[in-house]
């Protein structure tokens, strides 16, 4: 990350005429879906007196230095990890109501995608959910709704064909019927014909 500073030269902590007062600083840290804040309480500090930047470890270094009189001085100096996730390299600084001074950094761009991407399949799953496997694996399909509930394929085939057999049987027991009725019709036509054959023959 490019360093961040007030412009004020560097303090030589060795000159014995001057004189520091070291102290601990509050802070804490939050975050957004794209940003990582780090915020520093510093009450009397100027923007001028707070330089930021990163050591070799990839750690943020926050140091702070501010002129009480022409010998004395507040100081203070910090270092933080920063989460993987974050882009140091454009870190930026500012103070945000005259006493907290806030550290800005980036998430790389990469993870927000993958938290983006991430969010995206969640909610797809959500609105159109699996089906459930049945315990050895294999899952449910969806059966027409024509077949009756509970009957494998086979049972149905069965059915079909039983249900054929009686439609074709009731149709045999109807022609039968309609045979029997039809010769009965003209057997009794037949004696009619005989009985009134006789009875001409006797009055003639």
């Amino acid at each position: 990350m490019a360093t961040t500073a007030g412009g004020k030269r560097r303090l030589d902590r060795q000159n014995s005429s001057l004189m520091f007062r070291q102290i601990t600083p509050p802070h804490g840290w939050k975050e957004d879906s794209g940003f990582h804040y780090l915020r520093l309480t510093l009450p009397g500090f100027e923007a001028k007196d707070i330089t930021i930047h990163m050591n070799k470890y990839g750690h943020l270094v926050v140091r702070g230095d501010k002129q009480v009189t022409e010998h004395k001085y507040i100081t203070f100096e910090e270092t933080f990890e920063v989460p993987n996730n974050a882009d140091l390299e454009e870190a930026n600084g500012m103070f945000e109501d005259g006493h907290i001074y806030c550290v800005t950094i980036p998430k790389k761009q990469q993870v927000q995608r993958n938290n983006v991407e991430q969010a995206i399949t969640i909610a797809n799953e959500e609105n159109n959910p699996k089906p459930q496997g049945n315990k050895d694996g294999s899952f449910h399909k969806y059966e027409s709704t024509n077949k009756p509930d509970g009957l494998l394929p086979q049972q149905h085939a069965r059915i079909s064909a039983s249900n054929s057999l009686k439609i074709v049987t009731g149709q045999k027991s109807k022609q039968k019927l309609y045979f029997v009725f039809s010769v009965a019709t003209v057997i009794i036509l037949l004696v009619l014909a005989v009985v009134l054959i006789i009875k001409f023959r006797r009055h003639g």
